[in-house]
């Protein structure tokens, strides 16, 4: 599935040198995905970038974060120590995103030669259909096994990274120390 990638992202494909013309249909690191595949996986990358890096965008502006300048506000209510663990937060954020972008390029490139043994697979007839699919026959291992497993666990660790940063501007405002009334007066049954 993450062979799609390069086909729903022409950008990244053009970044890589990936030229899909000079693959053929049997080619075991042609893109096993469907048109299906490639829209799905379209809207999960938008989706991702939207988020990851939408929200990093907005935490950037809000606390002064490399080229960013802080806002008059944030100056006037957002502590150092705040400051602090929010700007590591979207530093982790941040990190782990490229990492993870990165680490998603290395499955799509045919690194076989340094010990790279991406998932083997192989064209079958589908008589149901009636027409020829794509089976996996070998997941990955060694090195490509580890490259999979290290750009999951960077998407987990910039997700955490998220959450956390959601959490500190939680823990810091005061807004949490307000104690609101218990019961709704205007919904109170009068008397």
């Amino acid at each position: 599935m993450q062979h799609g990638v390069l086909v729903a992202v022409p950008a990244v494909r053009a970044a890589l040198g990936y030229d899909a013309r000079r693959r053929s249909a049997d080619d075991p690191r042609a893109a096993k995905a469907t048109t299906l595949d490639n829209i799905s996986i379209a809207i999960h990358c938008v989706g991702a970038l939207m988020l990851f890096l939408g929200y990093a965008a907005a935490e950037a502006r809000a606390i002064g974060f490399c080229i960013f300048q802080r806002s008059d506000v944030g100056l006037r209510t957002v502590s150092a120590e705040e400051q602090f663990v929010r700007k590591v937060l979207l530093g982790g954020i941040v990190f782990f995103y490229g990492m993870f972008c990165f680490m998603i390029a290395m499955c799509n490139i045919d690194f076989t030669n340094w010990g790279f043994h991406g998932d083997v697979w192989s064209p079958r007839h589908d008589q149901a259909r009636n027409k020829n699919v794509f089976l996996l026959e070998d997941t990955a291992s060694g090195l490509g096994l580890l490259v999979k497993v290290a750009s999951y666990m960077c998407e987990v660790l910039c997700g955490f990274c998220l959450l956390g940063s959601h959490m500190a501007i939680w823990y810091f405002c005061e807004e949490r120390h307000c104690d609101l009334p218990d019961e709704l007066e205007h919904l109170a049954p009068s008397p």
